[in-house]
This record gives structure tokens, sequence and C-alpha cells, in this order.
């Protein structure tokens, strides 16, 4: 083959006819070793030479029929029984998940999905992110995403670059995808955030309340330090509530199978909210993440502090594109706050009081930063227990300029 000169490839006519499915691949730098072929599936094991890299990869063809199709759900349920490594599955399925994954053509049927969905729930698939275009395919009138790339539970714990890329279609009426593997960079530590979960614990309550009473030092609050209070051991009880809240998935049961998927559900939603890459305004595409956090500063700085005799006309249509509120979600945001917290009669009347000493005063006092022997407050701020203040676009920080004072306030903040 002239565009592919040196490169081996694999087909399935002897199955197909038409020859539906084609796998090529550079001997240089991958080695494939064909492990089955079927009318609307080729399956094989993909090693990168010169790394420990190696993966499962089924690449698909659905029929044009729900019936067809059926053998294509069944021989990936049978795949992934004998899966035992990353896998990764891609192609044209011929068959849209989402009501969402069509538009302008024939109104979508909970038939035409039902048998996508099952198959995902058997195998413990789940959809990478898609970037760049949002449909796979269309004939000038129609629009659908029926071209996907699914992983398992092995392959999110493997790699962290989580993303599938939509690429321009050229010269036909389908998008390639291109699914990128590479070792994710570390961003830093994360924020803490309260899963109700935690709640569940039956010495929670007395482990707040001692620790609210008590003098500790400032560090940063992560849950590592809510399972030294609560034991380690007790601990396990409820950690894949943990995982299966912050997964977002109540589909299934608790229970030991299923937290390596909750984990993998996780770390897929996670991707979802990760930038890999932007555009700048010259087309230039921004993939390393120094360049994209200095994009982004430079956008912002450049609304900021600009004015302008025009603004642009929100078309309500183009935003309902996007992911817009439901009314339950909608009403939550107006609900009225209630005291209902389990912890709020051991926190609520200090908590009440920093509030109210705010509005008055414009500064939030931290509580304990004054019981800590390592920290000293700036000569100027002692009296009213000033640390810091905030403003649009500045947070201001006070106290004595010793190492400990400042290293206590960069733990805190």
């Amino acid at each position: 083959m002239k565009i592919t000169k040196n490169w081996i490839w694999h087909h399935n006519y002897v199955e197909d006819p038409g020859g539906r499915i084609w796998i090529l691949w550079n001997p240089k730098i991958v080695e494939f070793q064909l492990r089955g072929t079927r009318r609307q599936v080729i399956h094989g094991t993909v090693k990168v030479k010169g790394s420990d890299m190696i993966f499962d990869l089924i690449m698909v063809y659905g029929l044009c029929t729900c019936l067809d199709r059926r053998e294509m759900w069944y021989e990936l349920t049978q795949y992934n029984m004998r899966c035992r490594q990353p896998w990764l599955v891609m192609g044209d399925f011929n068959s849209i998940l989402h009501i969402e994954d069509r538009v302008v053509g024939s109104q979508v049927q909970e038939a035409e999905l039902r048998d996508f969905k099952q198959c995902l729930l058997d195998t413990g698939l789940t959809e990478l992110k898609n970037v760049g275009r949002n449909y796979t395919w269309t004939n000038e009138h129609t629009y659908s995403c029926i071209d996907k790339a699914l992983v398992n539970a092995m392959w999110v714990q493997s790699w962290t670059h989580l993303e599938c890329s939509i690429l321009d279609p050229r010269f036909s009426d389908h998008n390639p995808m291109c699914v990128t593997i590479e070792a994710g960079e570390n961003t830093g530590p994360k924020p803490f955030r309260f899963f109700s979960y935690l709640a569940d614990h039956p010495e929670f309550m007395q482990a707040v309340e001692n620790n609210w009473k008590s003098q500790i030092q400032a560090s940063t609050m992560n849950e590592d330090s809510i399972k030294g209070v609560i034991g380690t051991n007790k601990w396990r009880n409820i950690e894949e509530s943990s995982t299966k809240q912050k997964a977002k998935v109540f589909r299934l049961k608790e229970g030991d199978s299923n937290t390596t998927y909750f984990h993998a559900c996780m770390k897929n939603i996670q991707a979802q909210n990760h930038i890999t890459k932007l555009t700048d305004a010259n087309g230039t595409v921004i993939q390393d993440a120094k360049g994209i956090h200095e994009e982004i500063l430079s956008f912002y700085r450049g609304l900021l502090g600009t004015a302008t005799k025009q603004l642009t006309l929100v078309q309500p249509h183009i935003m309902e594109l996007g992911p817009v509120l439901n009314r339950e979600q909608q009403l939550a945001l107006i609900a009225k706050v209630t005291t209902e917290d389990k912890t709020w009669p051991i926190m609520g009347k200090e908590i009440t009081q920093a509030v109210l000493q705010f509005f008055d005063t414009g500064v939030i006092l931290m509580k304990n930063l004054k019981w800590i022997r390592d920290f000293k407050y700036h000569p100027k701020c002692s009296k009213v227990n000033i640390v810091q203040l905030g403003f649009a676009d500045d947070h201001l920080l006070f106290s004595r300029c010793d190492a400990k004072s400042v290293q206590v306030l960069f733990d805190t903040f």
C-alpha cells in the first residue's frame, strides 16, 4: 500500500465478503497479535515497543439492524470474560448510546439504546470523553455520534490521559477518532470535599465534636486525616460508598466486585473536567500544561478591565446545546437553608458568629490560628485576629515575617 509503506495490516474479508474492518500498524512502533476475527469485530493484543504498554484492542463495525448487532454485543461480553488487561474498543457501532447522540433525524426510540446500554453494564466498559467535534457521522441532514471509544476499568487505572479526539472528516462521511496513550501530569494536591458517606460512620459525630473543641495544628484537611480520626479498619466499611458517591453511579448495588468499576467511572468523570488541549486565537493547538495555564490567564486578562460599547447577544438555543440544570437541580439552588445538618448543634453557633462578624467587619476570622503555637500574628492584626483580606483579584495574608508563621499560613490556605 502506497500510503503505508512497510506497514502490516489485517482485515475480515474471510468473515464478511465486504471486508468491513481493516487494522493497520507500523511494526517499528507496535506489535499486534491477532486474537480473533468476526463479521463485526477484530480482536488483538497491542504492545508498544520500547515501553511496558500492552493492551487488548477490539475494532468494531456494527451491522445496520438491532437484531444483527446482537451478535456483536454478545461477542464483546464474551471477550470481557476472558480479558485480564487494559482493553480498548473503538469503531462504528452503528448504534447510539444516548438520546442526544442524534439530531435532526428520526426521533430516538428507547429500543435503539437498550442493547448498547446493557452491553456496557455487562462488560463494565465506559465511554471516553470526546474532544473536538460533537458528532461523528452525517449525511448532510442528520448528525449522529455512532463512532465511540470504550475502555475497561484496568485501562482507566493504567493511564490518566482519558479522551478521544474527534478529527475533521475530510473525504469520509465519518470523522476519524484518535486515542492518545500517555502518562498524566501531576496537578498538585486536590481540595477537600465533604461527602455524605463520612457521616455514616458510627463515631463520626464524636470525632467532629472532639476535633472541633481541640486546639489543633493548622493543616490541609483531607480524607487521610479523617481516616486517622475514625480508625483505618472501620473506614474500610464505607470506602466503597465513598467511591460510589464520587463516581455518581447509583445503578449498581454496593459490593466488592463493583469497587474497581466505581473507581474507573470516577477517574473518567475527572477526565471530563480536565483540560488537555486548547486552541488559541491564532488557531494554534496548545497541549502542554504550562501553555494551557498561560493561555487561560491571557484570555481572562483580556476580558477583565477592558471596556466595550456592545455586548454579544446571548443565544438561548446555543446554550441549550450544552449541559443545563434540570428542574430538581434548579429548585435545590434556591431551597431554603435549614439546620438539618447532623453536626450543626456542635459547630453552628461559632459558624453563625463568624458569618455575622464577616458582615460587620468584612473579614472572615480563621478559627484556631490563635491557638497554634508556631503562629505569630502581625503586630497590627493581633487584637482583631485578622490573618487575611480578600478582594476581587487579590488575597492578602498577614503574619510576622518568621518562617514558622509563614509556613502555617501556607499550610492553612
